[in-house]
């Protein structure tokens, strides 16, 4: 989802998807979701459209990451990642007020409160965007944290 997916262009993701869908993909795979009710308008939108048409809906990987620095911010702004104002406040405040750096994972609820209970079929990658260790190490963490979570 780009940046746009919160804007005009994000009411009509799910088009997008469905025309790509006619075009031949079997599977789609999301920029990496910092906005979870994005993420939720997208499949719920997808799943109702799909059965309007009597379609199967293409599975969909969601794909998520640590931001742990204001470069790695920037970076993934840079990359057209629609990061929500409000994460962009707090990493910005905590790395001003202390040399430590906070690890904030985009999701930090379990994985099924986060996707809509819908009949799209779903699957979930970690990617580290950063070169610094200890961002590095919270995808690692982020990763294990969500197979626990989908095995409940």
């Amino acid at each position: 989802m780009s940046r746009s997916q919160s804007g005009t262009r994000g009411a009509r993701e799910h088009l997008r998807l469905l025309a790509k869908q006619a075009a031949g993909c079997s599977f789609f795979v999301t920029q990496i979701v910092y906005d979870v009710n994005a993420a939720k308008n997208l499949v719920s939108d997808y799943h109702y459209e799909c059965a309007a048409r009597d379609l199967k809906p293409a599975p969909i990987v969601f794909t998520f990451s640590v931001c742990g620095s204001v470069k790695t911010l920037e970076f993934v702004q840079w990359l057209g990642v629609d990061v929500p104002r409000w994460i962009e406040n707090e990493l910005r405040t905590r790395m001003t007020r202390s040399t430590r750096p906070m690890i904030k994972p985009s999701l930090r609820r379990r994985a099924d409160r986060v996707l809509p209970a819908v009949g799209v079929p779903f699957g979930l990658s970690v990617e580290s965007v950063s070169i610094r260790q200890v961002e590095i190490d919270a995808s690692i963490r982020l990763a294990t944290r969500l197979q626990a979570e989908l095995r409940r």
